[in-house]
C-alpha cells in the first residue's frame, strides 16, 4: 500500500510540476545564408558617366573584380555606419575582395550600393556579388516558473522510491510463493 502511495503521489507531483512551465513563441533556430552569388557588369563611358548597382541585406561580399584592364573609379557604400570604401583610377585587379559582417547584435538590412565612374576610358566593370542574409525559425518556447525543477525532482524520486519497494514487494510475494513449505507442515 506504502509502495502504491509513493507513486501515486510522485504521478502527482510530476504532473502538478507540468502548470509551473509557460509556453510562449520565440527563435528556436537560426544562421547566417549567403544567397547564391550573382554576376554584376557596371558600364561606363563618355556619355554614360556612372552606373551603379544596389542591393538589400544584412551583409554581402564581392569578389572578382575585372575591368579587362580599363580604368574605373568605384565608391562602395552602405547605409549602415555610413561605411564607404573609394577606388580612383583603377583596374579591377587593383580592387581588393570587398566583405561587409555586420556586428553580432545588428541584424537589420542594410542598403549597399556600389557606384563606378567613369575613369576617361569607356569600359565595364564585372564582379561576383553575394548577399547574406539572417534567417531562424519561430517555435515554442518553453519558460519554466519558480519551483519548477524541485516539484519534479520530488515527483520523480516519491515515483521512483514506490516503484523500488513495489517491485521488491513483488519479488518477495514471488519467492515466498516458490519456496518450499518446511517438512512436516
Amino acid at each position: 500500500m506504502v509502495a502504491l502511495s509513493c507513486i501515486a503521489l510522485g504521478v502527482a507531483f510530476i504532473v502538478y510540476s507540468g502548470t509551473l512551465v509557460t509556453v510562449g513563441i520565440g527563435v528556436v533556430d537560426s544562421q547566417w545564408s549567403l544567397r547564391e552569388g550573382m554576376q554584376v557588369s557596371l558600364s561606363v563611358n563618355s556619355t554614360n558617366r556612372t552606373d551603379e548597382f544596389a542591393d538589400e541585406s544584412i551583409g554581402c561580399q564581392a569578389t572578382s573584380f575585372d575591368t579587362g584592364g580599363h580604368h574605373v573609379s568605384l565608391m562602395i557604400m552602405t547605409s549602415i555606419n555610413d561605411t564607404i570604401i573609394t577606388y580612383t583610377n583603377v583596374t579591377g585587379t587593383e580592387i581588393a575582395d570587398f566583405a561587409y559582417v555586420p556586428d553580432e547584435d545588428e541584424y537589420v538590412h542594410n542598403s549597399f550600393t556600389f557606384r563606378v565612374s567613369w575613369g576617361g576610358e569607356n569600359a565595364t566593370l564585372h564582379f561576383l556579388y553575394s548577399g547574406s542574409e539572417w534567417s531562424h525559425a519561430d517555435g515554442p518556447i518553453y519558460h519554466p516558473k519558480p519551483g519548477f525543477e524541485e516539484t519534479m525532482m520530488v515527483g520523480w524520486g516519491l515515483f521512483a522510491i514506490g516503484a523500488v519497494v513495489y517491485v521488491g514487494l513483488v519479488v518477495r510475494a514471488i519467492i515466498t510463493a516458490f519456496q518450499p513449505s518446511p517438512k512436516g507442515q
